[in-house]
């Protein structure tokens, strides 16, 4: 477990990505009451398609990110000595807490919109972008959950392209769109009657467990 804290401590080295991510998120926040604000004055009618939209984009510019500097630090901690093992759950330890880093970001921008009477000018960006929880640990749990899939695929796309190149990428892609597919089925069979933040959290965080798993599998044997 030593070795996987040290490559916790690596990831947080790069305190570019790190401050970068978490100004990212009140840029992205900022950007998105802009937005708002912009649809508003012109006479729209900013809508909650709208709003996922652009939150989308969110969490990609997040996995991109990410994505590069998973890659560069698997040959470097191997380098430095640590094993693939020690690598992969150093990883996805460093992204669970980040998952709940940004979760409590994006669940503070929240409290602040509604405290401010939507930005003082009623402009309800966060609140129409995420599924409303009436709680704030549920609350929490929907900001974090998309990211807890979001991680976990990333990771499993860099070991697919390291060991596979860009042929296991693609095959990866497709066996792991069927095996979310049938996560999704489970997953809605266990939460028949349950609201649907509680049902979208479950399934995101259930599909993100499963990409951690198979990458596991995918990095043992991963060339350098």
């Amino acid at each position: 477990m030593t070795g996987a804290i040290d490559v916790v401590r690596l990831h947080l080295l790069d305190r570019r990505l790190v401050l970068g991510t978490l100004l990212g998120v009140l840029v992205f926040v900022a950007f998105g009451v802009a937005v708002t604000a912009a649809d508003v004055a012109a006479g729209g009618s900013f809508g909650k398609g709208f709003a996922i939209g652009i939150i989308g984009g969110l969490y990609g510019g997040i996995a991109g990110a990410q994505a590069t500097a998973m890659s560069r630090l698997l040959p470097f901690t191997v380098a430095m000595g640590r094993t693939r093992r020690d690598y992969y759950l150093g990883t996805v330890l460093f992204v669970v807490l980040e998952a709940l880093v940004l979760g409590a970001l994006l669940l503070l921008s929240l409290v602040v919109e509604q405290v401010t009477g939507g930005w003082g000018a009623d402009l309800r960006f966060v609140e129409q972008g995420w599924e409303s929880v009436g709680n704030p640990v549920g609350q929490f749990l929907v900001f974090a959950a998309p990211l807890l899939l979001t991680f976990p695929a990333v990771l499993l796309g860099v070991v697919l392209f390291v060991r596979w190149g860009v042929s296991g990428l693609v095959v990866g892609a497709v066996l792991a769109g069927a095996v979310a597919f049938a996560v999704i089925i489970v997953t809605g069979l266990l939460t028949v009657g349950s609201t649907i933040p509680v049902a979208d959290t479950v399934r995101l965080a259930a599909i993100g467990v499963v990409f951690a798993a198979a990458g596991w599998f995918v990095v043992r044997r991963a060339p350098l």
